[in-house]
Order: structure tokens, then sequence, then C-alpha cells
């Protein structure tokens, strides 16, 4: 363990579509501002649109989901008030 900072697999893994993601913790502080995480269930189609337009926006599928719910929320948010 160099630089004091060590890796902790947790042991819980989740199904998203078809694809199986694992968590792992870290006793260091998060290097990313984003620290909250949201889990979604998609058909196996929603995730390959969404992988497409990701794509083609030239950003990872996070960022794209990221900016559009956040943009969405806002413009609800600000219609309702």
């Amino acid at each position: 363990m160099s630089s004091g900072s060590a890796t902790i697999p947790i042991l819980t893994w989740l199904a998203i579509g078809y694809t199986i993601l694992s968590m792992t913790a870290t006793t260091e502080k998060p290097r990313r501002k984003h620290s909250s995480a949201l889990y979604i269930r998609v058909t196996p189609e929603h995730e390959e649109l969404i992988r497409q337009a990701a794509e083609r926006a030239g950003v990872s599928i996070s960022d794209w989901i990221r900016e559009r719910l956040i943009r969405v929320a806002r413009k609800e948010l600000a219609e309702k008030t």
C-alpha cells in the first residue's frame, strides 16, 4: 500500500440491464466531485440507445445521463414555480 491509501472491495454486485457493475470503496477522499450514485434499470435496447447517444456526443454514458437529467429537472422545477 503506497501513499497511505487502500482499496477495500465491497462484496456487492449490481445488475443494470445485462451489464454487471462492481462497487469499491477507498480509504482516501474521492478526487471527483460526484460522490452520490443513482442506479436505474433499463432494457438492453434502451442501454444501447443511450450508449450510442453518449458516443455520438463524445462523452461518457454517466456524463450524458447526468447532463440531461439535470437539465430536465431544472426545467421542470422552474415551470412549476
